[in-house]
């Protein structure tokens, strides 16, 4: 259980109302996401299991990425993905609150 002293800024909106528990959550889909999330990603990433460019034939309106998994640990959201084009490819980008919003951390 876990105390936070009055006027700690634990109430909805501040990190600890945005970012939950400290104790890591698994996301299996994009639409499962914390709000905010996908909108700090944008609109690059299909959802797992939806058509993504696999293949260096580029289809327009076709993502180049789709979405894995993700990882949330506190205030911080790894998200796995794989790519299409010439090479497969898998990667993971890190995001992280910033007091008011998700930011992608590059």
């Amino acid at each position: 259980m876990m105390f936070l002293p009055i006027g700690s800024g634990a109430g909805p909106g501040s990190a600890a109302g945005i970012c939950g528990k400290q104790d890591e959550q698994s996301y299996q889909r994009k639409a499962d996401l914390p709000r905010g999330v996908v909108e700090a990603i944008g609109n690059v990433m299909a959802d797992r299991g939806q058509p993504y460019q696999r293949g260096d034939v580029m289809q327009k309106g076709v993502p180049l990425y789709r979405f894995v998994r993700a990882t949330r640990s506190g205030c911080r959201i790894r998200i796995s993905y794989e790519g299409g084009g010439f090479v497969q490819q898998q990667g993971t980008m890190s995001l992280y609150w910033a007091g008011k919003r998700w930011v992608v951390d590059r």
